[in-house]
């Protein structure tokens, strides 16, 4: 059976998310459903989905509150944050005169970068913004078995790496 895989490419193509079924992520049982969302959904409306799919996986957090945690933790602090931010590294976008960080990418309590997140960002560099990687890693995908890629990335961060490679090469040929 061939798939073609679809990518969403901007916020208009969002999916809305809603809770619903159950998978396992690294032993823990997560609960999320994808439910498609019209084409006319606002931002705010795709901000709110984009929330409530990445809640089961340590949801958004705001960068000035990451900063202070880390300063608080005596990981890092503004520079440093900003540093990641701008290199690329850590995924952020801009909603609402904020600045928001999914936070699967990072390590519990030290809030490092995790590796899958980084090989895959790492192969998304130059083609999706900070909005559209957060809507990529929660959107189904078939590479995935049509899991989203942070559904998979704790169990197999290769996959999701090569999901992003795949997806990369459609968007830029």
């Amino acid at each position: 059976m061939d798939h073609q895989p679809e990518f969403v490419l901007s916020m208009q193509t969002a999916l809305a998310l809603e809770l619903g079924s159950s998978h396992r992520v690294g032993g823990v049982a997560r609960t999320w459903t994808p439910v498609p969302a019209s084409p006319t959904a606002t931002r705010d409306h795709a901000f709110v989905a984009l929330l409530s799919a990445l809640r089961p996986f340590g949801g958004l957090m705001r960068v000035d509150d990451l900063a202070d945690v880390l300063v608080r933790r005596g990981h890092g602090d503004h520079a440093s944050l900003a540093r990641a931010i701008v290199s690329g590294e850590l995924i952020s976008f801009e909603w609402n005169r904020d600045y928001w960080i999914p936070v699967f990418q990072l390590d519990g309590y030290s809030l490092v970068l995790k590796s899958g997140a980084r090989k895959a960002v790492a192969q998304l560099a130059g083609v999706f913004d900070g909005w559209d990687l957060s809507i990529w890693f929660a959107t189904p995908n078939p590479w995935l078995a049509e899991r989203a890629p942070v559904q998979v990335i704790e169990e197999d961060e290769d996959a999701v790496a090569d999901a992003a490679r795949a997806a990369r090469f459609i968007v830029k040929g």
